[in-house]
């Protein structure tokens, strides 16, 4: 076998065995961040309706409700901020009737949904500023 040949031979075999380990690098990479998606995830919702069953939660917990008393409808939202309307409707009465209506603002924090503030008056711009919300989000605060 002549030199040139040799040479084409060991460059194939160095770019199909880089190619394997490029490629069990991806296959290894994306199965970890399966897995440690679901366990940094736990808790964290996914899909529109799942974060806004984990806002309805918290602020049931934060506002001693039972979440079936809680609605909450998402107005704005990004990848870390969440506003939104709540209404607290007391089940009991009959008719149902609205006991609070107002306006949330949660932060996610290291995957977790935090509620920061919550009510039917307004927020203020100051009380909110550490959060850095989107402006456009927050452009109705109390200044």
């Amino acid at each position: 076998m002549n030199n040139k040949k040799r040479i084409i031979i060991i460059a194939v075999s160095i770019v199909v065995i880089i190619g394997a380990i490029f490629l069990w690098l991806i296959l290894r990479n994306s199965q970890n961040r399966g897995t440690g998606n679901q366990s940094q995830t736990a808790g964290q919702k996914s899909t529109f309706q799942e974060r806004t069953e984990t806002i309805k939660d918290l602020l049931a917990q934060k506002l001693s409700q039972p979440v079936d008393n809680i609605t909450v409808n998402i107005s704005r939202e990004t990848e870390s901020y969440s506003k939104g309307i709540v209404n607290i409707i007391d089940q009991s009465a009959n008719p149902a009737k609205v006991v609070m209506d107002g306006i949330y603002l949660a932060i996610k924090i290291n995957g977790t949904w935090k509620i920061i503030w919550d009510g039917n008056g307004q927020y203020t711009c100051a009380g909110i500023s550490s959060y850095n919300f989107p402006a456009e989000m927050v452009n109705d605060c109390q200044k």
